[in-house]
């Protein structure tokens, strides 16, 4: 029954690509014009302002965050000298326009935070379209993309908490973090580490850790193919990396064209219920994801389904040895989470990436946990995507940005 779903998806692709001749000639009836905008671009046609920023993490990933640093309307924390400010960091393959991509602006997180007053701050992580650069390396340099989600989390993490610290005064920054996004936190932040303590606020959507119990019939079968170690075979270092053509036309014109053929992959990767997604806004959201990242990256999460929340697996004894210091990946622990740390859940069920089985080991274990809230209907783009999310979700997090961050 899966392999008919797959045959059938791709027979569609492929109808949808031969039917869809001068499709860039046609584009302006077809797409919404939105597509062609960058993140920048799109936060300004909103009405809002944005500053693009650069950091530079220790081992040389040159990083694009973008900032509002104001809403349209005199908000709370206005009259703050420094605003609190809040980080919003985007999942795997995905890219921080997720933040402010909704048609209309009260449902985007990014926006929503921007006119309750707050400092809101976009990151980019390295191998995406808008973090593609190194001081040493280009993209086509094999070299730039050994990297995975253990250096995400031990490099860019820190880079950019402290870049917004140094910008805007504030000793501490509410971090949000979806699906890699939360991976990264509960790595990052160690009890008593110096990042910990850098963190007034930790909101967790679809969080992902160990994913063992994964019900995504393409990330399953590619992880159980080594789909991942199959391209790293062939010199493929980057997944999804940026394609004008595909990004900018293909896969904004089948998603106009067909729909159908947009939503069942993405059912097929995250989610079967799509029906809380904007069918018309799609095109425009998919014109900026996929982001990119490594083949390592990909094969360390392909690693994730069968071995649990380790770093990355070179693949034999002596490798891992000179890595480690031992012949195995040491595992995360999640138990040595930050203890002060006030930290907020979001699960979906029917979210086929962060499963029942594995939110449930992983709750128990979180120090500080304030509140986890399951929403039965939202899959694993809900959260970013959704129509509603700014009513299922976001409105919570204000509530709680507001009890933590005070007025005075």
């Amino acid at each position: 029954m899966k392999i008919k779903k797959y045959i059938l998806i791709i027979v569609l692709i492929i109808i949808t690509i031969f039917n869809s001749n001068n499709v860039e000639s046609k584009e302006n009836k077809i797409l919404d014009p939105d597509f062609k905008l960058n993140i920048s671009q799109i936060i300004s046609k909103q009405g809002y302002s944005v500053e693009n920023h650069l950091t530079i993490t220790k081992d040389g990933y040159i990083l694009s965050l973008q900032r509002i640093p104001n809403g349209k309307n005199k908000k709370l924390f206005d009259n703050k000298l420094i605003k609190p400010s809040v980080l919003l960091q985007h999942g795997l393959e995905d890219i921080g326009t997720s933040w402010v991509i909704q048609e209309n602006d009260y449902q985007s997180l990014g926006f929503i935070l921007a006119d309750e007053g707050y400092d809101v701050w976009i990151s980019n992580v390295r191998g995406t379209r808008y973090s593609n650069k190194h001081v040493k390396y280009t993209d086509d340099d094999e070299e730039y993309w050994n990297f995975s989600f253990d250096e995400m989390s031990e490099f860019d993490l820190p880079s950019m908490i402290d870049y917004i610290i140094n910008v805007t005064g504030n000793v501490k920054v509410n971090y949000i973090g979806h699906s890699q996004g939360t991976a990264m936190g509960f790595i990052g932040f160690k009890e008593g580490s110096d990042l910990s303590n850098k963190i007034n606020t930790f909101f967790a959507l679809a969080p992902v850790a160990r994913i063992t119990h994964c019900k995504s019939p393409i990330f399953n079968f590619l992880g159980g193919l080594r789909f991942g170690s199959i391209l790293n075979l062939f010199g493929v270092k980057s997944f999804l990396m940026d394609s004008p053509i595909f990004r900018g036309i293909v896969l904004p014109s089948v998603c106009s064209i067909t729909p159908f053929v947009c939503t069942s992959s993405l059912g097929l990767i995250t989610g079967w219920d799509n029906s809380n997604l904007n069918q018309t806004r799609l095109p425009v959201i998919l014109s900026q994801s996929p982001g990119g990242t490594s083949t390592k990256n990909i094969i360390h999460w392909t690693q994730n389904l069968n071995y649990g929340f380790q770093k990355f697996d070179y693949g034999s004894e002596y490798e891992n040895f000179i890595h480690y210091s031992q012949s195995t990946p040491p595992s995360y622990n999640i138990t040595d989470y930050s203890k002060t740390i006030p930290t907020i859940l979001y699960t979906g069920g029917k979210d086929l990436i962060t499963t029942k089985e594995d939110f449930n080991w992983l709750i128990p274990q979180i120090n500080n946990l304030i509140n986890h809230k399951h929403i039965d209907y939202y899959s694993h783009l809900d959260f970013v995507w959704g129509i509603d999310a700014y009513k299922q979700i976001y409105n919570d997090i204000v509530k709680y940005l507001l009890k933590y961050n005070k007025k005075e």
